[in-house]
């Protein structure tokens, strides 16, 4: 349940801020497999990983994961 709340509100923020469909494929990957952020993280661009953080806290700021 939560997974698919982050679905439905995240996007339409990660978008504004920035974050395609692939970088948000990356927040999934991070929101199922949280113990792997920094390993998910290392193989991302400083400025795509950036804007995924943001969306990832807004997420947590929401409740959603």
């Amino acid at each position: 349940m939560i997974l698919l709340q982050l679905l439905e509100e995240v996007p339409d923020w990660a978008k504004e801020r920035g974050l395609n469909e692939q970088s948000f494929e990356i927040l999934e990957q991070i929101a199922i497999l949280p113990g792997s952020k920094d390993k998910i993280l290392a193989k991302v661009e400083y400025g795509t990983a950036c804007g995924i953080l943001n969306a990832l806290e807004y997420a947590r700021d929401k409740g959603l994961i």
